[in-house]
């Protein structure tokens, strides 16, 4: 994918890094992204500090990162040369294909410590341990020897392979990288970076229920569930993901080399202070998958992602949430990587894979070990994080009700302060409001289905909308049939058969580009033709057009608890109408 459209910008071009430097200092970098079409841009400072927004005088902060088609390009550049007193937020974000050297990313005399085979061992592999750690392991047809989840996430990932207090290689406490994003909330880290707005810290548990895991597991008497078909959808899928990923690569890709193999160990950070001491013994990991590409090795984390997940949508934009990049931070961190690479699964077909390049980030994880030593001095003082920035206030609850245990017979009446009173009968009140409107709901919903199954629907039959008369002045509408969030049309008969409406209705990513491209470069357009289709304005074909939009409508004819419950009526009145 070529650059020459940032040509007017006298950009330095150095593989597919185009480098645009502004009388102010401040640098504009502009890479394809992993999407054929798409752009990412790099922001950065005139200390080459990267920057995700800058302040203009009336449309407030413009945010410049996520992939861009190649008008939204020249468009931004155009916005940020334009401002004559802009001030850049100093925030962090991943960068994708940056220019900077990946050797630069990887730390001379850091190589990680193997410790332990996580799956696919052999028994030659198991006979090399010492019986205790034997012991630890299962087998089956599938994954050989291996160590099952609660195994894994409930001895060795805690204090590693050996148990044993006094045995040497004994790690008195861990973090794995799936736990770094609970210890965000709070931290000096959560003030620097913001991936995207509406950012929220751990997406798992609160620092407190984290460090108490630690210091007195035992008082976490209650475990979450549901989470064993999350689990095991991730580790069943986990081989599928990693083929994906390998097989869209090369596509998208095609003049590189890249070799995908799993390594089942478990490593430790091999960073040492100047007496040879590890200087950050409780950072672990296991990767899903190495990689190595074009020569150059790296990491690749493999997710799934359900329709109901909130990270849907952030996955969707090509944004990768903030606990996930924050794992695999501290995958380059104790591994020693210069870069990783996520991939997540959102549908079941290949098209439905969206894959994310991370590079290393120093700012970043030197954030993220002071976050980590600083919980390691809590957990170590026995000193109780506070609930400081926390969200969602579910996770506080949640940390309540582990603690809390389940009912007993034998538990002794608290007696609180009256002080509290005034918040119990807020609650008390709550409870009755909430009974009381869900009866409510209840009796109206029953009411309602009376009336439109006895009275409504024997005489409005097919039909979408009806009115009925109540004076010469006013009337009312019913809907009894929603529209559709997305309308449907058979687009390419519709193309076929009215090929200037279908023209007059779609339009190419990126409009103004494609038109200026036509005149400047038509072998170009041609390309861009190719690889972008136009894309309809069903909704508002539609609007125009309902006679016509009817005969290529693919309704969607799956009978849903919303479509059984869609009823409106609007209040009309004629001299309203007639203004209009």
């Amino acid at each position: 994918m070529d650059l020459k459209f940032l040509n007017s910008y006298s950009p330095t071009i150095t593989g597919d890094v185009a480098t645009i430097t502004f009388d102010n200092g401040y640098i504009a970098k502009v890479s394809p992204s992993l999407t054929k079409g798409l752009y990412r841009l790099d922001f950065r400072d005139g200390n080459n500090k990267p920057c995700t927004t800058f302040e203009q005088e009336e449309n407030g902060l413009k945010p410049i990162y996520g992939y861009l088609y190649q008008q939204e390009v020249i468009e931004t550049l155009e916005d940020i040369a334009m401002q004559d007193n802009y001030v850049p937020k100093n925030t962090i974000f991943p960068i994708s294909k940056s220019g900077v050297s990946l050797e630069s990313l990887v730390k001379e005399d850091e190589a990680p410590i193997q410790r332990l085979l996580i799956e696919d061992a052999d028994a030659e592999d198991v006979a090399r341990y010492e019986p205790e750690v034997q012991a630890l392991f299962s087998y089956s047809q599938r994954k050989k020897f291996h160590l099952t989840d609660d195994v894994w996430a409930g001895i060795c990932r805690a204090h590693g392979e050996f148990q044993n207090p006094n045995d040497p290689r004994y790690i008195e406490y861990t973090v794995g990288g799936s736990d770094v994003s609970n210890l965000f909330a709070g931290s000096e880290l959560s003030k620097s970076l913001k991936l995207y707005d509406g950012q929220k810290p751990g997406a798992y548990k609160t620092k407190r229920e984290f460090w108490l895991s630690k210091v007195a597991p035992e008082k976490l008497k209650m475990e979450e569930g549901g989470k064993e078909d999350i689990f095991f959808q991730g580790h069943a899928l986990e081989p599928v993901v990693a083929d994906y990923f390998e097989h869209q690569y090369k596509k998208d890709h095609p003049e590189d080399t890249i070799r995908v193999f799993n390594d089942p160990h478990m490593y430790q950070c091999g960073r040492r202070d100047e007496n040879g001491e590890l200087k950050l013994p409780f950072i672990l990991c296991d990767l899903d998958r190495t990689i190595v590409i074009n020569g150059v090795e790296g990491g690749l984390e493999c997710k799934t992602c359900m329709w109901s997940s909130p990270d849907r949508p952030l996955w969707m934009q090509g944004i990768v949430p903030l606990h996930y990049y924050l794992q695999v931070q501290w995958y380059m961190l104790c591994k020693n990587l210069p870069f990783f690479y996520i991939a997540c699964l959102t549908g079941m077909d290949v098209n439905s894979l969206v894959y994310i390049y991370i590079e290393r980030n120093f700012e970043v994880e030197d954030l993220v070990i002071k976050m980590g030593k600083e919980f390691m001095k809590l957990v170590k003082t026995k000193t109780e994080p506070n609930f400081e920035d926390e969200e969602p206030l579910e996770h506080i609850l949640q940390y309540y009700r582990k603690t809390s245990g389940p009912y007993s017979l034998t538990n002794d009446i608290v007696k609180i302060d009256e002080t509290v009173a005034p918040k119990v009968q807020q609650i008390q009140s709550i409870n009755g409001n909430i009974e009381l409107l869900n009866q409510q709901i209840k009796e109206l919903e029953s009411k309602r289905l009376d009336v439109l199954t006895s009275d409504i629907f024997p005489l409005v039959g097919e039909a979408n909308r009806a009115t009925v008369k109540i004076d010469d002045k006013s009337f009312y509408e019913i809907t009894l049939k929603s529209l559709p969030r997305s309308i449907k049309l058979d687009e390419e008969k519709l193309q076929k058969d009215e090929p200037l409406l279908f023209e007059q209705y779609s339009k190419m990513p990126a409009v103004k580009f494609a038109k200026d491209l036509a005149k400047r470069n038509p072998a170009e357009y041609a390309l861009y033709l190719k690889a972008h289709k136009p894309k309809l304005d069903a909704k508002k074909f539609v609007a125009d057009h309902p006679d016509i939009a009817e005969k290529y409508y693919l309704p969607d004819t799956k009978l849903t608890s919303t479509k059984m419950n869609s009823c409106n009526v609007k209040y009309v009145e004629i001299a309203d109408l007639n203004a209009n």
